[in-house]
C-alpha cells in the first residue's frame, strides 16, 4: 500500500479510498420503529445487524443511509480495524484519510438520479464480485452482493440471472420485466453487456481513489 502511495510522485495530500465489495458486509432494512434520534437509529441498525451476524458486529465500522425517516435504509459495515490500519499506514507516509466508504456505495450515490422516480435494477460491478440493488421511486426493495466466480471482464454478467431470480421471489409485488437496468463501474468490465443493460462509468472528480479489494492483504 505504501509503495503505492510513493508512486503517485513522492506528493502529500488526502485520499477518498473507496472499498471493493469482498471488505464489505450489506443489509437492508426496514425503518425501525420508535426511533426519535440519529443515536437512536445508529443503535437500532447495529442490533439489526447483531441479530444477524452476532457479536462480531462489536467490530465493525457501520454506515447507513438513513437519510430518509421512515424508507428502507442499506446499512453497510466493515472492519473497524481495517480504517485504523489504514489511517496509519497513510499517515506513516505523509498522507490523511479523508472518506472511506465501499464502492458500491460511491457509485448508487454518484448516479441516483438515473433511477430517482422510477424503478430500476442496478448492478456495481467489479472485477471479483457483483452487487445488486433493486430501486422503486428511490426506496430500496433489495440489494445483494456474490463473488464472481468468472474473474474476466464479463464475469458479472454470469453471475446477474441468479441473483436477480433470488431478489424477485424476496419481492412482494411483481417486478416488470422492462424494468430499466442500469451497470455501473470502471469501463473495462463493461462487456459483454447484457441484452436491454445501460452501463454507467462513474467519474472520479479528479481524486484520487485506491480500490482496496486488491490491497487489503497489503495493508
Amino acid at each position: 500500500f505504501g509503495e503505492r502511495l510513493r508512486a503517485l510522485g513522492g506528493r502529500k495530500g488526502s485520499l477518498d479510498l473507496r472499498l471493493g465489495a469482498a471488505l464489505v458486509r450489506w443489509q437492508r432494512m426496514d425503518w425501525p420503529d420508535h426511533v426519535g434520534s440519529p443515536d437512536e437509529l445508529d443503535a437500532a441498525v447495529r442490533l439489526s445487524l447483531r441479530n444477524v451476524h452476532g457479536n462480531a458486529v462489536a467490530a465493525w465500522q457501520v454506515m447507513h443511509s438513513g437519510d430518509a425517516p421512515g424508507e428502507p435504509l442499506l446499512v453497510a459495515a466493515v472492519d473497524a480495524d481495517l480504517s485504523r490500519r489504514v489511517r496509519a499506514e497513510l499517515a506513516r507516509v505523509g498522507w490523511r484519510l479523508r472518506s472511506m466508504q465501499p464502492y458500491a456505495a460511491a457509485a448508487l450515490n454518484h448516479w441516483r438520479q438515473q433511477w430517482r422516480r422510477g424503478s430500476a435494477w442496478v448492478a456495481v460491478v467489479e472485477p471479483d464480485h457483483l452487487t445488486l440493488a433493486l430501486v422503486q421511486s428511490g426506496r430500496w426493495l433489495g440489494l445483494s452482493s456474490v463473488a464472481c466466480t468468472d474473474r474476466g471482464p464479463g464475469g458479472w454478467a454470469g453471475a446477474l440471472p441468479a441473483l436477480q431470480a433470488r431478489m424477485l421471489l424476496q419481492c412482494e409485488a411483481p417486478i416488470p420485466a422492462d424494468t430499466p437496468s442500469f451497470a455501473l463501474g470502471p469501463a473495462s468490465l463493461a462487456n459483454p453487456l447484457p441484452a436491454r443493460w445501460r452501463f454507467l462509468v462513474p467519474e472520479n472528480g479528479g481524486r484520487t481513489e485506491l480500490d482496496f479489494d486488491r490491497l487489503a492483504g497489503g495493508c
